[in-house]
C-alpha cells in the first residue's frame, strides 16, 4: 500500500480551478472558534497527549491508504460554504487529527472542512481540532490501523461515504468483517476497491459482494473468479443476482443435472457465453438494468434464466426436460411465488419468457 501522505493544502491547489478558488475566496469566516481555543505548538506535545486547540491548515496531511482525499468532491466543498455564505465555525466543530513522529499531522476526520477553510481563509489560517499524539514505539502500520479505525467509525455514520471507502478504512483498521470479506475476494482473485491493486480485477461495491457471499460463498467466489477473466471491473449487482440464480433450489438442481448429463461445468460455460454476446461493460449493465418501474434481483434473475436456456439450446446440451426449456416456466413461476410481489409478476415473467 502507498504510504505517501498528501498535504491537504497542496491537494486544494491542484484539485480546484482558479475560478473555483476565486469563488470561495470572496466568502467570509463566520463566528469564532468555540471554548476560547488557542494555537497549539505541536512540538511541545508528548506521546499519548489528547488536546483540543487550533492548528494551521497548511500543516494537515491525509493518508490515502484509508482516507478518500483523492476522491473529494469539489462541488460539495464549494456548495457547502456557499450555502452558508462562508466558513462557519459553529458548523465546523473540531476536525480530528493524529500526530505521528516528527510532528506530522494526519487528519482522520476533516478533509472537507479543511479544504473549506483553506478556500475561504487561505493556507495561513487555522482550524479547530482534536489532537491526539500517537504513543511511542508504534510502527507505521500500527499507526495507520489506529487512524483507519477512527476514520471508519466516523464514516459509518455518514451516508455520503462511498462504499469502497468504508471497506478501505475497515480493511486497514483490520476490522474482522472486512478481513473476512477480503479472504473471499482473494479466493476470487479480485480486489475490493483499490485495497489490493496487485490483484487483476476489482469489485467496487463491497455491500453487494458481501450479500452474494452470504447467499452462497462458494458460488459467489466461483462466479466472481470466472467473470474476472473478462473484465477488470466486475459488477457486484450482477454477482449478487447471479449467485441467487444459481443457488435457488429448483434452478440449482437443473444446473447440476445439465452438468452430469453433459460432463460440463455449465455455470462457467454460461459466463463464457454471456461475455461473447457483448463487451463486458455492456452485457453486465444490460442484465442488471431494470424497467422504469421495477429494478430488483428477481427481474435480473429472470434475464439470467432466459439467457441460460438460450445457452443450453445453442450448445445442444441434453437435459431432463428434453425438448422443453431447461428452466421451465413452471419452475420460474415457483421462483416468482416466493420472490416477486404479485403486482410485479407480469413484468418479471415477461422478462423470463420474451423472445430473443
Amino acid at each position: 500500500m502507498n504510504n505517501a501522505l498528501i498535504k491537504v493544502s497542496n491537494h486544494f491547489d491542484s484539485k480546484f480551478t482558479d475560478y473555483q478558488k476565486d469563488r470561495m475566496s470572496k466568502l467570509s469566516v463566520i463566528g469564532n472558534p468555540s471554548n476560547n481555543l488557542i494555537l497549539i505548538d505541536i512540538s511541545k506535545l508528548n506521546p499519548g497527549d489528547n488536546v483540543d486547540g487550533l492548528i494551521y491548515v497548511d500543516s494537515i496531511n491525509s493518508d490515502p491508504v484509508y482516507n478518500r482525499i483523492l476522491d473529494v468532491t469539489v462541488n460539495n466543498v464549494i456548495g457547502r460554504v456557499e450555502s452558508k455564505n462562508g466558513f462557519s465555525y459553529s458548523d465546523c466543530g473540531n476536525i480530528k487529527v493524529y500526530v505521528r513522529p516528527g510532528g506530522i499531522i494526519v487528519t482522520t476526520q476533516g478533509n472537507h472542512r479543511t479544504l473549506m477553510k483553506i478556500g475561504v481563509d487561505g493556507n495561513n489560517s487555522t482550524i479547530p481540532a482534536k489532537i491526539i499524539v500517537h504513543k511511542d514505539g508504534l510502527t507505521l502500520q500500527e499507526m495507520q490501523k489506529i487512524e483507519a479505525s477512527d476514520h471508519h467509525t466516523d464514516c459509518n455514520h455518514r451516508t455520503n461515504q462511498l462504499s469502497g471507502d468504508k471497506f478501505k478504512s475497515g480493511y486497514v483498521a483490520e476490522e474482522p468483517w472486512a478481513i473476512e470479506l477480503d479472504k473471499h475476494a482473494e479466493m476470487a482473485g479480485v480486489s475490493i476497491g483499490d485495497t489490493n491493486p496487485h490483484r487483476d480485477s476489482k469489485v467496487s461495491n463491497f455491500g453487494y459482494f458481501s450479500k452474494a457471499i452470504n447467499v452462497n460463498a462458494e458460488l459467489a467466489v466461483k462466479i466472481t473468479r470466472r467473470m474476472s477473466i473478462y473484465t477488470d471491473n466486475i459488477n457486484t449487482t450482477l454477482v449478487k443476482a447471479f449467485t441467487k440464480f444459481a443457488n435457488w433450489k429448483d434452478f440449482s438442481k437443473l444446473i447440476e443435472d445439465i452438468d452430469k448429463r453433459n460432463n460440463v461445468d455449465s455455470l462457467d460455460g454460461y459466463i463464457d457465453y454471456l461475455f461473447t454476446l457483448a463487451p463486458a461493460d455492456v452485457i453486465q449493465k444490460d442484465i442488471v438494468t431494470g424497467s422504469s418501474s421495477y429494478k430488483k434481483d428477481d427481474l435480473f434473475i429472470a434475464k439470467l434464466g432466459r439467457l441460460y436456456n438460450q445457452y443450453i439450446k445453442v450448445n445442444g446440451f441434453k437435459h431432463a426436460n428434453n425438448k422443453k426449456k431447461c428452466i421451465t416456466d413452471n419452475a420460474f413461476r415457483k421462483f416468482m411465488s416466493k420472490n416477486t410481489q404479485p403486482m410485479f409478476v407480469p413484468i418479471v415473467n415477461m422478462e423470463f419468457t420474451r423472445f430473443i
